[in-house]
């Protein structure tokens, strides 16, 4: 799937998961009391995902609430 673009607003924030197991996080440049809540959050997934015990609570959270 080379070649893909992704088009990214000014203040979206994501992260993209690439098969090789690299990961590459797009988080906008603002001020903390500005930051958009998706950006708030794709920042905790991205510092939890170098942390395996955590990223483990986050996806068992996750899949307690979905069975809800």
């Amino acid at each position: 799937m080379a070649g893909v673009k992704m088009r990214v607003g000014a203040l979206d924030a994501g992260l993209v998961f690439r098969a090789d197991g690299t990961m590459e996080a797009m988080l906008p440049r603002v001020p903390e009391d500005r930051m958009p809540q998706n950006a708030l959050i794709a920042n905790a997934l991205l510092w939890a995902s170098f942390r395996p015990e955590v990223i483990e609570r986050i996806l068992d959270e996750m899949e307690s609430g979905a069975a809800s």
